[in-house]
């Protein structure tokens, strides 16, 4: 699975995750950054291009996005939305976690035209 972090994620959570073996790039990096400032579509559309899944903590704006794409047979590359509630935007080592723990079940999984928001992950021992 390739992954794109949205802007709103650091870009030291895709260089994790790459060191994790697991191949992910953030937007900032991605095409030269040309997406930043671009519109939701815009990016979905070039995601998909790429066959990159977006990982997003827009849950507002995206969600619509794809609902009407679907109703209109727009295909996108899969979504993993990451609720701010579940996981703090600002907190690295549990994002990480998160996308390290489903992954291992996701990652040969067919992502064109799906989502899955992202659980919180399970609290460390010790």
């Amino acid at each position: 699975m390739r992954l794109l972090l949205d802007a709103h994620i650091s870009p030291d959570v895709a260089r994790d995750l790459a060191n994790q073996g697991i191949e992910a790039v953030s937007m900032q990096s991605w095409r030269g950054g040309v997406y930043l400032e671009d519109q939701d579509e815009a990016i979905l559309n070039a995601a998909f291009e790429d066959d990159r899944v977006l990982v997003t903590y827009d849950v507002r704006t995206i969600p619509k996005i794809i609902q009407r794409w679907g109703e209109s047979q727009m295909d996108h590359a899969g979504v993993i939305f990451v609720d701010r509630g579940s996981i703090p935007q600002g907190d690295r080592g549990m994002l990480l976690r998160g996308i390290l723990e489903v992954l291992p079940d996701w990652s040969g999984f067919d992502w064109r035209n799906r989502s899955l928001y992202l659980p919180r992950p399970r609290e460390r021992d010790g």
